[in-house]
């Protein structure tokens, strides 16, 4: 089987000028590597603890966005809740803090992460269940009758 790189979309590159204009992204993998843990257990809390709400905002924006007629009030509403839902809890260097980093490293025979992992674990559930919560109001809130 072939593999081939597929061109990327003019939707992508027409709502990304970011995207578009940076040909010089370089995978610095020894980071990528070290900081894999700390991806790993942020997936966790934002995405598998919190995954119906992530659904229920995620088709309240897909619904929102397929709406005629939508006022601007609507628009704006839908385009926040999106940019909230679609948000990270932390920034590339967070991820790549040592500190941060070895607080989730884990010896092959230990089972549990540390209270103070499991504190910061709990925050980001919590973060992200109310960074949802706030993009699902904002969408009922502007929603016609």
């Amino acid at each position: 089987m072939i593999w081939r790189r597929s061109p990327l979309s003019k939707e992508i590159l027409r709502n990304n000028d970011e995207l578009a204009n940076n040909t010089e992204f370089i995978l610095n993998s020894n980071e990528a590597y070290r900081r894999s843990e700390v991806v790993n257990v942020l997936f966790d809390q934002m995405i598998t603890h919190n995954f119906p709400l992530m659904r229920q905002v995620w088709n309240e924006i897909h619904e929102a966005e397929k709406q005629q007629n939508r006022s601007p009030e609507r628009i704006a509403a839908t385009n926040q809740a999106r940019k909230i839902a679609s948000s990270v809890l932390i920034s590339e260097k967070e991820a790549n803090s040592p500190t941060l980093q070895a607080l989730f490293m884990k010896e092959a025979d230990q089972r549990e992460y540390s209270d103070q992992a499991l504190a910061v674990l709990y925050q980001w559930r919590t973060l992200e269940a109310e960074k949802l919560e706030q993009a699902l109001v904002l969408l009922k809130e502007t929603k016609s009758p």
